[in-house]
Protein backbone atom coordinates (compact mmCIF):
# COMPACT_ATOMS: atom_id res chain seq x y z
CA UNK A 1 0.00 0.00 0.00
CA UNK A 2 1.47 3.46 -0.95
CA UNK A 3 0.00 6.80 -0.39
CA UNK A 4 -1.47 8.89 -2.80
CA UNK A 5 1.04 11.44 -2.41
CA UNK A 6 3.90 8.86 -3.05
CA UNK A 7 2.14 7.93 -6.22
CA UNK A 8 1.42 11.25 -7.60
CA UNK A 9 -2.12 11.21 -8.35
CA UNK A 10 -5.10 12.56 -8.00
CA UNK A 11 -6.54 12.87 -4.48
CA UNK A 12 -10.20 13.94 -4.69
CA UNK A 13 -10.96 10.22 -5.25
CA UNK A 14 -8.96 8.60 -3.16
CA UNK A 15 -9.85 10.65 -0.39
CA UNK A 16 -13.89 10.34 -1.27
CA UNK A 17 -13.15 6.44 -1.92
CA UNK A 18 -15.62 4.47 0.97
CA UNK A 19 -16.50 0.78 1.73
CA UNK A 20 -19.40 1.44 0.36
CA UNK A 21 -17.64 1.83 -3.02
CA UNK A 22 -15.24 -0.62 -2.93
CA UNK A 23 -18.14 -3.04 -1.89
CA UNK A 24 -19.78 -2.61 -4.79
CA UNK A 25 -15.92 -2.59 -6.75
CA UNK A 26 -15.67 -6.03 -5.36
CA UNK A 27 -19.24 -7.13 -6.29
CA UNK A 28 -18.64 -5.89 -9.90
CA UNK A 29 -15.09 -7.93 -10.42
CA UNK A 30 -16.66 -10.90 -8.95
CA UNK A 31 -19.33 -10.98 -11.24
CA UNK A 32 -17.66 -10.05 -14.22
CA UNK A 33 -17.56 -12.25 -16.99
CA UNK A 34 -14.87 -11.10 -19.94
CA UNK A 35 -12.68 -14.22 -22.22
CA UNK A 36 -9.85 -15.15 -20.05
CA UNK A 37 -10.78 -13.31 -16.67
CA UNK A 38 -10.70 -15.10 -13.69
CA UNK A 39 -13.02 -13.27 -10.50
CA UNK A 40 -10.51 -12.91 -7.31
CA UNK A 41 -12.49 -15.36 -5.52
CA UNK A 42 -13.58 -14.25 -1.53
CA UNK A 43 -10.14 -12.06 -2.06
CA UNK A 44 -11.43 -8.31 -1.60
CA UNK A 45 -9.53 -6.19 -4.81
CA UNK A 46 -10.72 -3.08 -3.52
CA UNK A 47 -11.19 -1.58 -0.16
CA UNK A 48 -10.98 2.51 1.49
CA UNK A 49 -7.85 3.73 0.80
CA UNK A 50 -6.16 1.86 -1.68
CA UNK A 51 -4.95 2.74 -4.86
CA UNK A 52 -2.84 -0.21 -6.27
CA UNK A 53 -5.41 -3.39 -7.31
CA UNK A 54 -3.77 -6.55 -7.39
CA UNK A 55 -2.09 -6.68 -10.83
CA UNK A 56 -4.04 -9.95 -11.79
CA UNK A 57 -7.33 -7.53 -11.84
CA UNK A 58 -5.77 -5.15 -13.84
CA UNK A 59 -6.43 -6.95 -17.45
CA UNK A 60 -9.93 -6.74 -16.46
CA UNK A 61 -10.34 -3.39 -15.27
CA UNK A 62 -9.60 -0.74 -17.56
CA UNK A 63 -9.72 2.11 -17.61
CA UNK A 64 -6.30 2.04 -15.33
CA UNK A 65 -5.18 4.24 -12.06
CA UNK A 66 -7.14 2.62 -9.71
CA UNK A 67 -8.37 6.07 -7.52
CA UNK A 68 -10.15 7.64 -10.68
CA UNK A 69 -10.08 6.13 -13.89
CA UNK A 70 -7.99 8.37 -15.87
CA UNK A 71 -6.41 6.05 -18.44
CA UNK A 72 -7.65 4.69 -20.91
CA UNK A 73 -5.28 1.69 -21.14
CA UNK A 74 -2.97 -0.24 -19.79
CA UNK A 75 -0.33 0.30 -22.54
CA UNK A 76 -1.01 4.60 -22.01
CA UNK A 77 -0.21 3.83 -18.39
CA UNK A 78 3.21 2.94 -19.34
CA UNK A 79 4.04 6.14 -21.28
CA UNK A 80 4.49 9.45 -19.56
CA UNK A 81 1.56 11.50 -17.72
CA UNK A 82 2.15 14.42 -19.90
CA UNK A 83 1.67 11.91 -23.11
CA UNK A 84 -1.34 10.93 -21.85
CA UNK A 85 -4.49 11.58 -23.52
CA UNK A 86 -6.10 14.39 -21.70
CA UNK A 87 -9.46 13.36 -22.74
CA UNK A 88 -11.19 10.18 -24.06
CA UNK A 89 -14.83 8.43 -24.35
CA UNK A 90 -16.30 5.79 -21.53
CA UNK A 91 -18.47 3.64 -22.02
CA UNK A 92 -17.26 1.12 -24.92
CA UNK A 93 -17.90 -2.55 -24.74
CA UNK A 94 -15.10 -3.39 -26.79
CA UNK A 95 -12.19 -4.78 -25.18
CA UNK A 96 -8.61 -4.17 -27.28
CA UNK A 97 -6.47 -7.00 -25.67
CA UNK A 98 -3.41 -5.31 -27.97
CA UNK A 99 -3.63 -2.22 -25.34
CA UNK A 100 -5.73 -3.82 -22.51
CA UNK A 101 -8.24 -0.91 -22.45
CA UNK A 102 -11.24 -0.16 -24.11
CA UNK A 103 -11.42 1.46 -27.27
CA UNK A 104 -11.81 5.38 -27.30
CA UNK A 105 -15.66 5.61 -28.19
CA UNK A 106 -18.85 6.19 -25.69
CA UNK A 107 -20.90 8.24 -24.82
CA UNK A 108 -19.35 9.78 -21.89
CA UNK A 109 -16.06 12.25 -22.55
CA UNK A 110 -13.65 11.97 -19.52
CA UNK A 111 -11.59 14.86 -19.21
CA UNK A 112 -8.57 14.62 -17.28
CA UNK A 113 -8.10 18.03 -16.40
CA UNK A 114 -10.99 18.26 -14.47
CA UNK A 115 -10.85 18.21 -10.70
CA UNK A 116 -10.40 14.84 -9.70
CA UNK A 117 -9.59 13.13 -12.54
CA UNK A 118 -5.93 13.81 -13.09
CA UNK A 119 -4.32 11.10 -15.16
CA UNK A 120 -0.81 12.60 -13.27
CA UNK A 121 1.42 10.09 -11.42
CA UNK A 122 2.18 6.08 -11.79
CA UNK A 123 5.19 6.81 -13.49
CA UNK A 124 6.72 3.07 -12.89
CA UNK A 125 7.86 1.43 -16.84
CA UNK A 126 7.50 4.90 -18.24
CA UNK A 127 10.99 4.67 -19.01
CA UNK A 128 10.79 1.05 -20.25
CA UNK A 129 12.42 0.90 -23.81
CA UNK A 130 9.37 0.02 -26.40
CA UNK A 131 9.73 -3.26 -26.32
CA UNK A 132 10.30 -3.69 -22.66
CA UNK A 133 6.93 -2.29 -22.29
CA UNK A 134 5.55 -4.47 -24.87
CA UNK A 135 7.03 -7.52 -22.59
CA UNK A 136 5.53 -6.08 -19.72
CA UNK A 137 2.13 -5.90 -21.42
CA UNK A 138 2.26 -9.38 -22.34
CA UNK A 139 3.48 -10.73 -18.90
CA UNK A 140 0.57 -8.90 -17.24
CA UNK A 141 -2.11 -10.66 -19.48
CA UNK A 142 -0.36 -13.98 -18.37
CA UNK A 143 -1.78 -13.16 -14.53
Amino acid sequence: MHSVAEVGTDPLRANLFNQRQADGFNKFLAELELKGYEPPGNQACARPGSILPRLWVEFGRAPHICNNGSVRTMADLLSAPNERAKTFHRGSTRFDPATMGYTDEGAYLFDTRTAGNSNAGHTYGTDLSPSAKQELLEYLKTL
